[in-house]
């Protein structure tokens, strides 16, 4: 198949969904290295960053524009990965890059709205979850109530890293970061790791039993949801899979998706030095008396200037530098990973050592404040000038003595707060509503959100409110199916009064569309797809938020994932291999490969209908396919001689002796006594030879040798 060819079934397969077919084509077809490839790089970039793979977005945005530097999409694509990997500064530059090319692409305009949007410090629009949410640099909780299906258990432990994900079986983005964990896992085996998963023991001990060594690390379900919410819902988290990072002072250090930046995150933390005093959030002795925290409270955050004036500190002239800059610190050693002016200074191991220093007792920053990278690190922390050089600190006053020690306690996951006395009565219902739902208590949330449409019943973020508490409702795992079925209904019904109220009162765009957001993932809930996908595009309508663009990509791929499964028929699989050999038989090659196809659909995992399709294939001349059929059956069979044997016969055709030959020497390894592979592999070895010895210049064997590197 033409590289050409290969782009258009692609792009098919791109605008379908069907992103891993997408990613297979443009492969195939780079791998033809046709004229225009950036082209298929920047085809190829877009499919990664669909499937949430953005490192390898981001590798083939940089190659694009490193092919044509005049590609203005080049770097939209390069944008695209930088935000999402939340490298905002870098995003940036390339946005800029791409505007200096074309000032009116509308690529490039669309990564400035969806940096907006993701950007830290942009106004979010409020929700019932808006306050008390935990944030990094918070301590992180124990992990308690989990039940191990796999491995385990794990607690955090001070100068240990811990990465906890959440995941479920039914999750294909899910599924694909399994791998990534298992290598991260063997690749820092000083690192803990445990997937949490919100379904019963029954759903998840079979899928993990079936991953095997896939999945080597430790695995468990959290039947009371003491984690998710410890972890999932105090982070404000809506969208699985997510990992958090633990760092070695027992503090949050980093959260996303597990495709996303966790491998630099992963790296910083790792890299960071250990700390000296306890952990921020041990795991509760099993006394029953608690346990002395000797940790002293965090230091305040900077106050504004004006603040600096009060009389709240009379014992001093000005503030301690730990007063100023000590909340700045929390998790410092993420911040310079991820920063590209700092990350450089981590091999620098003076600047180091001074950062520990000042990160462990913030009163030292003026023994180091004259250090060039000293400042540019504060300067980037504060978002403010750093102090010049010019400027003599003062003299560093005594630090405060460290406060007393208190009993260990669970870190609260929502500070409640009480309602501000200029409040009119409906404001004050909703606040209080806001407070249950910040701590999960949906039920009582709901009366006064009730007693607030009461007063207002035209307040359309009550209703959207209301629609958030019943999907709650409906997660939660002690809910019974008909519970869970009542719940859902009545989100549905909620969301539904919204939009209808909204679209008469011309309600904001953007309230719009997180109604239509949540409606969407009521009826993924429901198992409704077609009206989830219905409810994301009036959604991406009304506001384009990359979370949107995500979710309904995932949606729409389990969709599919569903009604293939549910096409699956072994029967009418052997049906039609047996038609497609008949048609093989009677030299109808075309009418095969459609019935090996249709028998593929029925049965994916028999070998044997992947190597008939390849040998129609290769009656056909489509060698690529024919090759790429071999090896799903070979994946699928590691002993089938036949496979092996026609994947060498097409790389024979293809020139790719070594490859050929290497193929020939898998079989044999299996089956040194067939005859039919050693006159294979002689004719081929008799075929290089005189290649070699006539002197002959193949152009097509250099062309292949130089792909193979």
């Amino acid at each position: 198949m033409s590289a050409q060819a290969l782009k258009q079934q692609g792009n098919e397969a791109f605008s379908k969904g069907e992103y891993d077919l997408a990613l297979k084509c443009f492969t195939d077809a780079i791998a033809l290295n046709p004229e225009g490839v950036h082209l298929f790089y920047s085809n190829r970039s877009a499919t990664l960053a669909s499937m949430g793979r953005f490192e390898e977005a981001l590798a083939d945005a940089k190659k694009t524009v490193e092919l044509v530097p005049t590609f203005a999409k080049g770097f939209a694509r390069m944008a695209t990965a930088l935000i999402y990997l939340r490298r905002f500064d870098e995003a940036q530059k390339a946005i800029d890059s791409g505007l200096k090319i074309d000032p009116e692409n509308e690529s490039l305009k669309q990564c400035i709205a969806s940096m907006e949007e993701q950007r830290p410090g942009m106004q979010v629009e409020e929700t019932p979850a808006a306050a008390g949410l935990k944030k990094i640099g918070d301590a992180a909780a124990p992990l308690v109530g989990l039940t191990y299906i796999k491995k385990g258990p794990v607690q955090l432990e001070k100068n240990k890293v811990t990465i906890v994900e959440f995941w479920a079986t039914w999750c294909p983005p899910c599924r694909r970061s399994i791998p990534h964990l298992t290598e991260l896992a063997r690749r820092y085996p000083q690192v803990q790791i445990v997937g949490v998963s919100d379904e019963d023991e029954a759903t998840v001990r079979p899928f993990v039993e079936q991953q095997g060594d896939q999945m080597d690390y430790p695995v468990a379900i959290d039947p009371r949801g003491q984690v998710h919410a410890d972890y999932f819902h105090a982070f404000g988290q809506e969208g699985i899979p997510c990992a958090f990072i633990v760092g070695k002072d027992g503090k949050h250090a980093w959260v996303g998706n597990p495709m996303g930046g966790l491998t630099e995150a992963l790296q910083a933390a790792v890299a960071a030095p250990d700390v000296d005093g306890p952990a921020a959030a041990p795991a509760p002795a099993p006394a029953p008396a608690p346990a002395p925290a000797p940790a002293p409270a965090p230091a305040p955050a900077p106050a504004a200037p004006a603040a600096t004036e009060t009389p709240a500190a009379p014992a001093a002239e000005h503030p301690a530098p730990s007063a100023a800059w000590g909340s700045l610190f929390d998790g410092v050693w993420t911040k310079i990973a991820t920063n590209p002016q700092l990350a450089p200074l981590l091999a620098n191991p003076e600047f180091v050592k001074k950062v520990t220093e000042i990160s462990q007792d913030p009163a030292k920053l003026a023994n180091h404040i004259a250090d060039a990278n000293v400042q540019l690190l504060m300067s980037t922390l504060s978002g403010a000038a750093a102090p010049k050089p010019a400027e003599k600190p003062r003299a560093t006053p005594a630090p405060a003595p460290s406060p007393a020690p208190r009993p260990a306690s669970k870190p609260a996951q929502h500070v409640r707060k009480e309602p501000p006395p200029e409040l009119s009565e409906e404001e004050r219902e909703k606040f209080i509503g806001n407070e249950d739902f910040a701590e999960r208590k949906f039920t009582e949330a709901l009366a006064h959100y009730n007693r607030a449409l009461e007063i207002n019943p035209n307040n359309i973020t009550l209703y959207s409110n209301k629609g958030a508490c019943e999907l709650e409702l409906a997660c939660q795992a002690q809910a019974s199916e008909e519970e869970r079925t009542a719940h859902l209904d009545a989100c549905v019904a909620l969301c539904e009064k919204a939009i209808e109220m909204g679209r008469a009162q011309y309600a904001d765009f953007k309230l719009m569309a997180k109604i239509f957001l949540r409606l969407g993932n009521c009826r993924h809930r429901q198992g409704k797809y077609a009206e989830a996908l219905e409810a994301y595009d009036h959604s991406l309508t009304e506001n384009r938020m990359p979370e949107v663009v995500r979710k309904r990509a995932e949606v729409e791929k389990e969709w599919k994932e569903a009604q293939r499964r549910a096409y699956l028929d072994p029967a009418k699989a052997e049906e039609e291999r047996v038609k497609g050999n008949a048609f093989f038989q009677e030299g109808k090659f075309p009418e095969a490969v459609a019935a090996y196809t249709e028998s593929l659909a029925r049965n994916p995992e028999d070998p044997r209908v992947y190597s008939n399709r390849a040998a129609c294939f290769i009656k056909l001349m489509r060698w690529y396919e024919a090759l790429a059929d071999c090896d799903e059956a070979l994946k699928r069979d590691p002993k089938f001689i036949r496979a092996y044997s026609r994947k060498a016969q097409v790389q024979t055709f293809l020139k790719q002796y070594p490859q050929a030959m290497k193929t020939y020497d898998q079989a044999l390894a299996i089956d040194p006594a067939n005859q039919d592979l050693l006159e294979s592999r002689d004719h081929l070895m008799q075929t290089v030879m005189e290649k070699q010895s006539s002197g002959q210049v193949d152009e097509e064997q250099i062309r292949e040798a130089a792909k193979d590197p």
